[in-house]
């Protein structure tokens, strides 16, 4: 699956497979983890794997999804704000499961269906859960709706699958079922309620304002520091000495520009008070509201300059313009003013 930002996300299988008497000879559990929610490989024959390959070829983060008897991954989707999205099989009795939506599935004798939401940044689970009943599920195809909400299809020969609102709630044998996981984000309708929901998820904005390919095109430096092995990348630089160094992490930040707009800021970084200006931004700026891009979004601008944005606002798909910009426009490159 591709982001907006063009950045691919892969799910998969590592370990020893048998399929049809044949043994595939991978090694398990040497799969080059990296920067994920679960580097080590949780046992029995195979693990899910879930990895986000950046724009320009290096590994954003690439990770273990597993307990201790076999996974296998068959479907990846992402969302707008780069979530990753994994749907398959698993037969683990302690596969990791994170607000779960059906108690005691995942007994560890049939397989269970699985899906689960990678953050953004790689690090952790948003949510991850079994579906199924007595016998065997697996889930096979998964897509996200600009809503966040999350379907999946799949088959099961459970007599006890459970049902809501079924077409047939009923089945004989293998089954083939569709299910829709409702989401528990609310679209901001302005920026304060976005900074709200950006809060509530725990989401660092790190995580939405740096850029790896630009911040390696426009510091030569530490594109040969990571070339070499000094760094694992460069958010890896960025974090430990970057910002500290006044580099800019993406076109969505300048460092000069946010010190001359904010003088008091300025004066506590030469007080030694935050170590630069992107410092004091992530953890107090950025709460206050002071990205003045989303102050400076002209609605009638937009919608002129959108006529299918406008539609959809006039058929009620999005509230605004600016809950379209918030949620895909700027992604997509269009001008707020």
């Amino acid at each position: 699956s591709i982001d907006l930002a063009e950045n691919i996300y892969v799910s998969g299988t590592t370990g020893t497979r048998i399929l049809e008497g044949d043994i595939a000879t991978s090694p398990v559990g040497d799969f080059p983890a990296l920067s994920g929610f679960q580097n080590f490989f949780g046992g029995g024959s195979s693990d899910a794997i879930v990895m986000k390959i950046n724009r320009n070829g290096s590994l954003g983060y690439a990770s273990f999804l597993g307990g201790n008897n076999s996974e296998f991954a068959n479907d990846i989707a992402v969302d707008n704000l780069g979530n990753a999205y994994v749907t398959g099989s698993t037969a683990s009795v302690n596969f990791p499961v994170i607000n779960e939506f059906q108690e005691g599935v995942g007994l560890g004798l049939p397989d269970d269906a699985f899906v689960s939401k990678v953050s953004s940044s790689g690090l952790f689970l948003d949510f991850s859960a079994t579906i199924g009943g007595v016998g065997n599920e697996s889930g096979n195809g998964i897509v996200i709706d600009p809503a966040q909400n999350t379907y999946v299809v799949g088959f099961s020969d459970s007599i006890d699958f459970p049902v809501i609102d079924a077409l047939n709630n009923f089945g004989l044998e293998s089954n083939a079922f569709v299910a829709k996981i409702i989401s528990d984000v609310t679209p901001p309708e302005i920026f304060q309620n976005f900074i709200q929901y950006l809060t509530e998820q725990q989401i660092n904005p790190i995580e939405i304002y740096f850029d790896e390919e630009f911040y390696l095109e426009n510091n030569v430096d530490v594109a040969r520091f990571v070339q070499n092995g000094l760094f694992t990348n460069g958010l890896d630089h960025f974090i430990n000495q970057g910002q500290f160094q006044g580099r800019n992490p993406s076109l969505l930040f300048d460092e000069t520009t946010y010190l001359i707009e904010n003088p008091g800021v300025a004066e506590a970084v030469n007080n030694n008070v935050f170590n630069s200006g992107f410092d004091h931004f992530i953890n107090v700026g950025f709460f206050e509201g002071r990205d003045e891009k989303a102050t400076a979004f002209d609605e009638g601008f937009y919608l002129a300059s959108n006529p299918g944005v406008a539609l959809a606002v006039e058929n009620g798909v999005f509230n605004s313009g600016f809950e379209h910009f918030i949620l895909f426009g700027e992604a997509e490159g269009r001008s707020g003013n």
